[in-house]
């Protein structure tokens, strides 16, 4: 059937089908286009969970490694905080060690005096005084002697002693112990105000200088014990 044998009605009904399948070609191609733009969209989403999951790998392995960083840091701790607490140890030995020291000076140094005096007394003795005076002062030479030994040897151990003060000055244990030999008596809030510590890390750093036998607890005023 030719064209021109066409109706204006089957005409008009071709023109419009044509015009549709114009429109269905062009949601076609829209759809084309909004399915590519998806597609890219996808791919990208993907190429980002890909890339996503290599960070994710990435940051898991080094949470691994510092856990492991972690649990050697922790270790280290705990070596040093051994060895801090034989260090205070031998820092109460050379305390005492000083103590000693100082009485048997006080001691040489009253035997001293007493010598001394008899000395004194010996001037204008007889032969046989002057030869007991002779030997009183050879023990005066040797009591000197002994003195300045002494001297020097707690000279040595003043000077150990200050050296551990300064590597254990910044320890809350020796802060305290150090404010409470110098002012015989604080309270626990003195103590916290005056460290900038907390006053419950205070109360449990003073039970364990109690349970040492180091300072003594009377409600809320801590004591020196010695």
């Amino acid at each position: 059937m030719g064209e021109g044998s066409l109706t204006e009605g089957q005409k008009m009904a071709i023109e419009m089908l044509n015009k549709r399948i114009e429109e269905l070609y062009k949601t076609l191609k829209e759809k084309e286009n909004s399915l590519e733009k998806a597609t890219k969209n996808l791919e990208e989403k993907e190429n980002t969970i890909i890339k996503l999951k290599s960070e994710v790998n990435a940051l898991e392995k080094e949470v691994k490694r510092l856990r492991t960083k972690l649990k050697e840091k922790e270790k280290e701790v705990e070596e040093l905080n051994k060895e801090i607490a034989e260090r205070k140890i031998e820092v109460k030995k050379l305390e005492e060690d000083i103590k000693e020291k100082e009485e048997k000076i006080l001691v040489f140094k009253r035997s001293e005096e007493e010598l001394e005096l008899k000395l004194t007394q010996c001037k204008s003795l007889t032969e046989e005084q002057k030869r007991e005076l002779k030997s009183l002062e050879n023990k005066l030479s040797e009591k000197d002697e002994k003195i300045n030994k002494l001297e020097k040897e707690l000279n040595e151990i003043t000077k150990i002693n200050e050296e551990w003060k300064k590597l254990f000055k910044n320890e809350p244990k020796f802060k305290i112990y150090t404010i409470i030999s110098e002012t015989g008596s604080r309270s626990i809030d003195e103590l916290s105000k005056t460290l900038g510590i907390p006053l419950v890390h205070v109360k449990r750093v003073l039970n364990e200088l109690k349970e040492a036998r180091i300072v003594k607890i009377d409600g809320n005023i801590i004591k020196k014990i010695g």
